[in-house]
């Protein structure tokens, strides 16, 4: 079967039970959290660090795909 691979933004909600619950730890509205999985990635690089403490997810799992690509040597995550 195969899985749909995700976003950082994705894993972390889903780490978090839910859009709702991340937004609840973050104190953002769950808009701001929809918003951030439609784009595929978190635009406020304060919450990408605040994301990667409270998941663990990588910090370059979490950013915008253009600025990910500034910084080849850093790994990626291969469910992305």
């Amino acid at each position: 079967m195969d899985e749909t691979p995700q976003t950082g933004i994705q894993r972390a909600a889903a780490m978090a039970g839910g859009g709702p619950k991340l937004a609840q730890y973050l104190g953002v509205t769950r808009q701001n959290v929809h918003s951030w999985n439609k784009i595929g990635f978190i635009p406020p690089l304060d919450r990408v660090r605040e994301v990667a403490t409270l998941t663990g997810i990588p910090h370059i799992d979490l950013v915008d795909p253009e600025i990910a690509a500034l910084f080849p040597e850093l790994k990626r995550n291969t469910n992305i």
